[in-house]
C-alpha cells in the first residue's frame, strides 16, 4: 500500500475523487478527538476536507488533440497564439486550492534541453515528512532536475556541475525559509530570514542560464508557484520576481497562469497599501482608523469622515478584497453599522430624539377616534457584530456574479439546463463559502477566476461555431487597433490588450456574451498546458493567405514568425485568420484551435 501525503494523510484516506469519502473519512477523523482541546488539530483537518473537496470536484481531465488534416503542400510551422481577453474590470485573479504539490524539497535545476513541463513524482520516503500550503492542479511544484547525461545541458561560460549544485542549493533553501516544517511560528519572516531570501533570490535570477528560453520559462513557472504559494510571507520580494520575468506588463488578461495573476493581483494591492500610509493621501486618515486595533466598547474617532471610510473600504472590497484582513473587523463594523456602544456612549442625540419622539405620541395621542393598537411595539438591538456582507441566497449570489461575467443569459437556471455539472460544482462552492462564513466579495473573487479558467478550458476544447465567432470577434478587434496604427495592432497580437479609451461597447457586449456561450455549451475543466506554441499550415492555405495579405509568401512566412514589420506582421495575421474563415469547419477546426 502507497503512503498517504498531506490531506490524505490527515483524512486517513487514499486520494479519491469521491465525496461521499472524504466527507465519511472527515466525520471519522472528528470524532477521535475533542474540538476544543486541540483546535489547532481541528483547523487543520476542517481544512484537508475542503480541500479534499475542492479536488474532488474538479479533478485532473486528460485531453486528446485534434488530428490535424493531411495536406500534401509542404506546410509551414508558426508561433503565433492569440491570447483570450475579456472587457476591463471583468476579472479579480485569485489562487483556487485543489491540489498538494510534493511534500518533500525538491530538485531545482532546469532542464534546458525540455519542452513540455513535467509532474513532480511520489516523492521518496522520508524521516520527517514536509508538506507545502494547498495550490491548484496546474500549478504543482515542478521536478527540475539534473538530466542523468549533464554534459547534454547547454553550456554558459565556465557553467560546471559544482554550481548547477549550488543553484540547486539555493532553490532548496528558499522553499526551506518559505516553507519550513511545521509552518511559520510567527506572522513574518525575521530579519535574518528576509536578508537570506534576497540573497538567494538575487543570486537565483542573475543565473546566466536565464538567458536560454526552455530554462527560463521553467524558472518563470517555478517562481511563479512558489512565491504565489507563500503570499504573505513572500510579500516583500514580489515586486522584485516580477520585473524579473515581466509579469506586470500583462496584467488583467484572463490567460495568466493562476499563480501569475495571483502575484500580479497582490502585488497591487501591496502598492495601494503603500499609497494610503502616507499622510498627505485622501484616504490615510480612514486606513489608520480601520487598522487600529479596537475591542467592545471602542468608539469611531472623532473627526474621521463617514464618507471617506466608505470609500476606502468600497475600493478594497472591490479591487483588493485580500487587504479586508488587514483592517480591524470590529473597528469595520463600528463603521458598517450602528452598534449598542455607539448608542450608549453618544446620548445626548438620543435624548434629544426620545423627547420629541414622547411629544408627537402624546400629541398623536390627543387625536379623537384613534385606532392604534395599545400594544407596545418592542424595539431590539444587536449585541454582536454581524459578518459583513454575508452570502444569503445561492441563485441570488450566483446570479449577480453570473450576468456581469457572462450577459443576462448567464444565471444559474440556464446553467443548470445547459450545464449540470458546472451548476454543481457551483452550489457546491457556495455552501462550504456560507459555511466558513465568506464575504460576499471573497466568494464573488474566487467564482470569477474559477470562471475564467473554465472559459479557457472550454475555449481550447470548443466545436467549430463557438470557435470561428470568437475569430471573427478577433478580427474585429484586430482591424479597429489596426485603424490607431500598425504598431497597435501588433501590439494588439502580442498581449490582446486594448486601451479603455480605445475599447468599443458593442465588441465588449460581443465578448460578454461569447464567455457566457462558452460556459454554457463547453466543458472547462482543467487539461493539460498547451506544448509548445507551433502550429503548421498547409501550402495552399499559406498561398491564399499571403496573396490576400498582399505580401510575397516569404515575408508573409517570416511575418508569421514574429519577423518583418509591424505592419507586415499585422497584415499577415489578419489575412490567415480571414482565410482560415474560409475553409471547411473539418479543416478550418484545428487552425482555428492553434491561432
Amino acid at each position: 500500500m502507497s503512503r498517504l501525503y498531506g490531506i490524505w494523510r490527515t483524512l486517513g484516506i487514499a486520494k479519491t475523487s469521491e465525496t461521499a469519502a472524504i466527507r465519511s473519512a472527515y466525520a471519522r477523523a472528528l470524532k477521535s478527538f475533542e474540538v476544543d482541546d486541540d483546535p489547532a488539530r481541528f483547523e487543520t483537518l476542517r481544512n484537508a476536507r475542503d480541500q479534499a473537496l475542492a479536488y474532488a470536484r474538479n479533478p485532473p481531465q486528460e485531453h486528446a488533440d485534434d488530428d490535424d488534416e493531411s495536406d500534401d503542400e509542404a506546410p509551414a510551422t508558426f508561433g503565433m497564439e492569440l491570447p483570450i481577453s475579456v472587457p476591463v474590470g471583468l476579472f479579480t485573479p485569485v489562487l483556487t486550492e485543489s491540489d498538494l504539490p510534493p511534500e518533500n524539497l525538491v530538485s531545482v535545476t532546469p532542464d534546458p534541453a525540455g519542452d513540455s513541463y513535467r509532474q513532480a513524482p511520489d516523492p521518496a520516503p522520508t524521516g520527517e515528512e514536509v508538506s507545502l500550503p494547498p495550490v491548484d492542479a496546474g500549478l504543482t511544484t515542478p521536478v527540475l532536475d539534473l538530466p542523468a547525461d549533464t554534459a547534454s545541458l547547454l553550456a554558459v561560460g565556465n557553467e560546471t556541475a559544482s554550481f548547477i549544485a549550488d543553484m540547486d542549493r539555493r532553490y532548496d533553501a528558499v522553499l526551506a525559509i518559505l516553507f519550513p516544517p511545521g509552518g511559520h511560528p510567527e506572522p513574518m519572516l525575521s530579519g535574518q530570514q528576509l536578508t537570506a531570501l534576497r540573497d538567494h533570490v538575487s543570486t537565483l535570477l542573475a543565473d546566466p542560464r536565464m538567458e536560454q528560453i526552455a530554462f527560463r520559462e521553467e524558472a518563470d513557472r517555478w517562481f511563479a508557484n512558489v512565491f504565489a504559494q507563500a503570499i504573505p510571507f513572500s510579500d516583500s520580494l514580489l515586486d522584485q520576481v516580477a520585473a524579473a520575468f515581466g509579469w506586470m506588463k500583462h496584467r488583467g488578461r484572463i490567460d495568466q497562469p493562476p499563480a501569475v495573476a495571483a502575484i500580479v493581483a497582490r502585488c497591487e494591492s501591496l502598492a495601494f497599501v503603500e499609497q494610503v500610509r502616507k499622510p498627505g493621501h485622501p484616504l490615510n486618515r480612514a486606513w489608520r482608523e480601520l487598522t487600529r486595533p479596537a475591542q467592545e466598547g471602542s468608539r469611531k474617532t472623532f473627526g474621521v469622515s463617514n464618507g471617506k471610510v466608505h470609500q476606502l473600504l468600497a475600493r478594497i472590497r472591490q479591487d483588493h478584497p485580500d487587504l479586508e484582513d488587514r483592517l480591524d473587523w470590529y473597528r469595520v463594523s463600528l463603521w458598517d453599522k450602528p452598534r449598542v456602544s455607539d448608542l450608549a456612549g453618544n446620548w445626548r442625540p438620543w435624548a434629544i430624539g426620545i423627547f420629541f419622539v414622547l411629544f408627537l405620541l402624546n400629541a398623536l395621542g390627543r387625536i379623537p377616534d384613534d385606532r392604534r393598537s395599545g400594544a407596545p411595539i418592542p424595539v431590539t438591538f444587536s449585541t454582536t457584530a454581524p459578518m459583513i456582507d454575508p452570502l444569503i441566497d445561492l441563485d441570488t449570489d450566483l446570479d449577480a456574479i453570473l450576468t456581469r461575467l457572462g450577459g443576462s443569459a448567464l444565471t444559474m437556471k440556464a446553467i443548470q439546463q445547459h450545464n449540470p455539472k458546472l451548476h454543481d460544482q457551483l452550489a457546491s462552492n457556495w455552501r462550504l463559502a456560507q459555511e466558513n462564513r465568506n464575504s460576499r466579495f471573497v466568494f464573488a473573487r474566487d467564482t470569477r477566476a474559477l470562471l475564467i479558467d473554465r472559459y479557457v478550458n472550454g475555449m481550447r476544447r470548443a466545436g467549430y461555431d463557438l470557435l470561428a465567432d470568437d475569430r471573427r470577434l478577433w478580427l474585429e478587434k484586430a482591424k479597429g487597433m489596426r485603424g490607431h496604427g500598425y504598431e497597435a495592432c501588433d501590439n494588439f497580437f502580442k498581449d490582446g490588450d486594448i486601451p479603455q479609451a480605445w475599447q468599443s461597447p458593442t465588441l465588449v457586449d460581443r465578448q460578454t456574451d461569447l464567455i457566457g456561450r462558452a460556459l454554457l455549451e463547453t466543458n472547462g475543466d482543467p487539461m493539460p498546458k498547451a506544448q509548445g506554441g507551433k502550429f503548421s499550415v498547409a501550402g495552399s492555405v499559406i498561398d491564399a493567405a499571403s496573396k490576400r495579405a498582399g505580401l510575397p509568401r516569404d515575408l508573409f512566412v517570416k511575418s508569421m514568425n514574429d519577423g518583418g514589420t509591424p505592419k507586415s506582421r499585422c497584415a499577415a495575421r489578419i489575412a490567415l485568420i480571414e482565410t482560415v474563415l474560409t475553409l471547411p469547419p473539418k479543416q478550418a477546426l484545428p487552425l482555428l484551435r492553434n491561432i
